[in-house]
């Protein structure tokens, strides 16, 4: 996926983020966003795109409107949500390696 950030400083109060055009095996956008909360944040995050025909092509992919096409979306959608989820978390616990919940230490 190649992400080529659009904007940032949005979403008003609620904190800093970006907005990306996606391409590769989806075409769309990304947007990611950091909110304050109590003495650590909240990060948001929102992916809309469609299947590609192929990685080379930006073209979207026409999912059919049958249970075998709402499986392979949901299929989909499951590993980019997964994939996402284990390099956030990743981070987080680099990030707050020896901190202590609550603490407000960094």
């Amino acid at each position: 996926m190649v992400a080529r950030p659009v904007d940032a400083d949005f979403h008003g109060s609620w904190g800093k983020g970006l907005r990306w055009s996606i391409t590769g095996n989806l075409v769309g956008s990304a947007e990611i966003w950091v909110e304050p909360f109590g003495d650590g944040a909240i990060l948001h995050y929102y992916l809309r795109g469609d299947p590609t025909v192929s990685e080379a092509d930006a073209t979207a992919r026409t999912m059919t409107d049958s249970p075998r096409g709402r499986r392979a979306a949901d299929r989909l959608r499951r590993r980019h949500a997964l994939r996402w989820k284990q390099n956030v978390w990743a981070l987080k616990v680099e990030l707050e390696e020896g901190r202590p919940p609550g603490s407000g230490e960094w």
